[in-house]
């Protein structure tokens, strides 16, 4: 009979073994679907693999858990720590080498502390871990080396020499007939560095007594020509001279030695010496555009790598903390851009100014686009910012503060910008309604004493311009200063009639009067009017040329036809108007009012070139006669050929023709075109806004409470919770682990004490199987299955 023997269970963690080299597919599963998918987001615990997790927690457990079990009921425990002892795979003889290894090092690393160098090593005294030598005595110096010969070439003294080094050998000399006790070699070597250290303290010493000497005696001699004792006046001589009989001639002598020498004066050069002359200065100036266009391109290449080298696309932690980087970046790059941006008038002229303005501009455009939220709550801090400077300006100038309320060039580019980042489009949108509102507000309240104000103002109504670029959207604010700033360039008896004008559709912002005869001064030629000549002056025929020229170009180009120079004026209300200045300005007026006149022009919106957007933004400009009425009215009473009251140039008459022949067009065609007024028949749907909602302080929370102590203790509940259910998990998960433990050593035991019984039946069968066969094999000897002897035969019945 035989019995099987079973095979014992196999561990729990041969499943997590297993499971190691191949993953089970499905112990990978994925979180519920959310609600919107966004590119490159991560969310934690996204993929989660259940198997690779058990697996690594049973690891953990056995590796701490239960080996804390296991030593339970142990009082001690030897931690052997042979060679190989732990690794069965190790033979005898690595066992063996191994600890011959270890034991050689520990000799060698002893025994090296005292062991000399070989022979063939030269011998080099150090001090505190270095070589001392003529090439490191001074390295390490706390003082200040001295000036004499000694200090500065680094050796010691020649007592020193003479006294300790190998001339007399490490036994000082007798001094005072006694023998002196032998020093040994560490001792000798420290008094060396204690005497070189004490001989150059002292002669520092020396030179700051010497200094010091040398300050006082300045200083005494100061006092002594600051006193009457060596006053060198000519009076004094003078008088010192008259207590002694002395002659005219010693008296001329003393006057001459103390009157000022006569300085040579340059020479007249000639035309070959003013021409190169002349091209040094133009080299100079062409270095220096060089030099500013270099520095444009160098900062344009730190910008480039800040913003590479902080890319915002970036996975994980990376990417957001890059984020927050170039927020605060954005910031910066804004500011310096306003800076650049009120320095353009006077650098206008530099390409490389411009390009780096430019620059920063589509870099700003850029992070913006990449940090959409960020970049919300920075552009509303800085319009709130400039709102508080402007209510400050304001109130400044009204309580007498000679300022200007106008904000900077930069700041109205940095307006600007803002329409390119967001949808100018919109109905209603949180950036771009705020900026209009301040750009109207600037226009209509800001006083305008000088031609700096009047530049900023017309920059200001071309941002608006060209804010309603595609939206075709009217601006009252912009009609009104365009009709006020044109009033500055009619004749100066028009001021005296200005405030009747006002009451109607002129702003009261304006100071006419100065500004008036300026205008009409600068654009008039240097001959009379009346004879309808030419200007005879060179500049003006420059002028003249540039102004036909500009005549010539298409009217439709950008918004800004001025020149950056005008914003580099003078902030003085009385400083004459140059002619470029004024000629710049009036052509930027007339190329706005062409823009806003061509807007309303309905023939121009139903003639087949033009676009849908074109016709339905001109469709609801049926008002363009009333609309257009002060511009126009402006231009009429300008009269740029009224000689009687400084008639213009005939170019500039020639262009203001051309101009109020345009909208008086445009207001006639309008105006016989038209329909009256009837009842609407079918209600137009607004466009809604597309326009994001944003919400700078929004953070999704589980316990968003208007009570800040409400919230903070749901938070610390919850928190609490969730530790508790994992702290309990933890402590289930253990206990089963540990029972399972537990289950296994029963089982082994079992297991053991099975094997052992089977094996004891094997024998015993064994012992029986050669007995049955001895009986077999012994007749009469054996009988049975017993091991008795056999006994005789029955006796019979008697």
């Amino acid at each position: 009979m035989k019995t099987e023997v079973k095979k014992p269970n196999k561990p729990i963690g041969s499943f997590a073994s297993k499971s190691a080299k191949k993953e089970n597919p499905f112990d990978k599963f994925a979180n519920p679907r959310k609600k919107h998918d966004i590119l490159n987001r991560r969310v934690k615990g996204e993929d989660r693999n259940v198997g690779r997790a058990r697996a690594k927690a049973v690891d953990e457990r056995k590796k701490k858990l239960l080996q804390d079990y296991r030593s339970t009921k142990k009082s001690n425990s030897i931690l052997d720590k042979r060679f190989g002892e732990s690794d069965p795979t190790m033979s005898l003889e690595e066992k063996m080498f191994l600890r011959f290894q270890k034991e050689r090092s520990k000799k060698a690393r002893n025994s090296s502390l005292y062991n000399l160098g070989d022979e063939g090593e030269e011998a080099m005294l150090t001090h505190k871990g270095q070589i001392l030598g003529e090439s490191n005595v001074m390295d390490h110096d706390d003082f200040a080396s001295s000036d004499d010969d000694e200090a500065g070439s680094g050796k010691l003294n020649k007592d020193v020499v003479n006294s300790l080094h190998f001339g007399g050998g490490f036994v000082p000399k007798e001094q005072d007939g006694g023998s002196a006790p032998k020093k040994g070699r560490l001792e000798a070597l420290q008094e060396i560095v204690m005497k070189s250290k004490m001989f150059k303290a002292q002669r520092k010493e020396a030179k700051e007594e010497q200094e010091s000497e040398r300050v006082r005696i300045d200083a005494a001699f100061d006092d002594l020509v600051r006193s009457d004792l060596v006053d060198m006046d000519n009076k004094r001589f003078k008088k010192s001279y008259s207590a002694t009989e002395v002659d005219d001639y010693d008296k001329l002598m003393v006057d001459m030695a103390y009157e000022t020498k006569a300085q040579p004066a340059e020479r007249t050069k000639t035309a070959e010496e003013l021409a190169m002359d002349e091209r040094e200065k133009m080299e100079e100036l062409e270095k220096a555009r060089l030099k500013r266009m270099r520095e444009a391109a160098a900062e344009m290449e730190v910008i480039n790598r800040i913003v590479s080298w902080n890319n915002v696309h970036l996975p994980g932690e990376k990417g957001q903390e890059n984020r927050k980087l170039m927020h605060n970046f954005l910031d910066v790059l804004m500011k310096y851009f306003v800076r650049l941006g009120g320095k353009l008038p006077t650098a206008s002229a530099t390409a490389g100014y411009k390009t780096l303005l430019n620059h920063v501009n589509r870099v700003i455009f850029a992070i913006s686009r990449d940090l959409p939220e960020s970049s919300v709550s920075l552009w509303s801090r800085t319009l709130k910012i400039l709102y508080q400077q402007y209510q400050k300006q304001t109130r400044d100038f009204a309580q007498g503060v000679e300022t200007t309320c106008w904000p900077s060039l930069g700041k109205l580019m940095l307006f600007q910008t803002l329409g390119h980042v967001f949808s100018t489009t919109d109905l209603r949108n949180d950036m771009v309604n705020p900026a209009e509102l301040m750009l109207c507000q600037w226009l209509t309240q800001c006083p305008v004493t000088t031609v700096r104000d009047l530049s900023l103002g017309v920059f200001a109504a071309g941002v608006l311009l060209d804010y309603s670029a595609e939206s075709r959207r009217l601006y009252p604010e912009v009609v009104a200063f365009l009709a006020s700033a044109l009033a500055a360039f009619a004749p100066a008896t028009f001021a005296q009639t200005a405030r009747s004008f006002s009451e109607s559709f002129l702003l009261g912002t304006f100071a006419y009067g100065a500004l008036n005869t300026s205008f009409r001064q600068a654009l008039a030629p240097s001959t009379t009017a009346a004879t309808g000549t030419a200007p005879s002056s060179s500049s003006a025929k420059k002028h003249a040329k540039g102004a036909a020229a500009t005549v010539a170009e298409a009217p439709v180009a950008p918004v800004q036809r001025i020149d950056w120079r005008v914003f580099a004026t003078s902030t003085d209300a009385t400083a004459p108007v140059t002619e470029p200045v004024a000629a710049s300005l009036l052509y930027a007026l007339y190329h706005m009012v062409e823009v806003l006149a061509s807007r309303m022009d309905t023939a121009a919106s139903a003639s087949p070139s033009s676009s849908a957007a074109d016709a339905a933004g001109s469709a609801h400009h049926s008002s363009a006669p009333e609309v257009l009425h002060p511009v126009l009215h402006m231009l009429q009473v300008m009269r740029p050929h009224d000689a009687t009251a400084i008639a213009w140039h005939t170019t500039y008459q020639a262009r203001h023709l051309a101009v109020l022949e345009h909208v008086s067009r445009v207001s006639e065609t309008v105006q016989r075109t038209r329909a009256p007024l009837l009842w609407r028949k079918m209600v137009t749907s607004v466009v809604d806004s597309k326009a994001p909602r944003f919400e700078a302080t929004y953070v999704i929370k589980k316990d968003a409470d208007s009570d800040k102590d409400r919230a903070k203790l749901k938070q610390l509940t919850r928190q609490l919770k969730r530790e508790k259910k994992a702290a309990m998990r933890e402590l289930r998960r253990d206990s089963a682990f540990l029972d399972q433990e537990r289950f296994q050593e029963k089982q082994a035991i079992a297991t053991a004490k099975r094997a052992e019984r089977v094996k004891n039946y094997a024998w015993l069968e064994n012992q029986q199987a050669t007995i049955n066969e001895q009986v077999r094999k012994g007749k009469d000897l054996l009988k049975g299955g017993g091991s008795a002897a056999a006994r005789g035969p029955k006796p019979g019945r008697r």
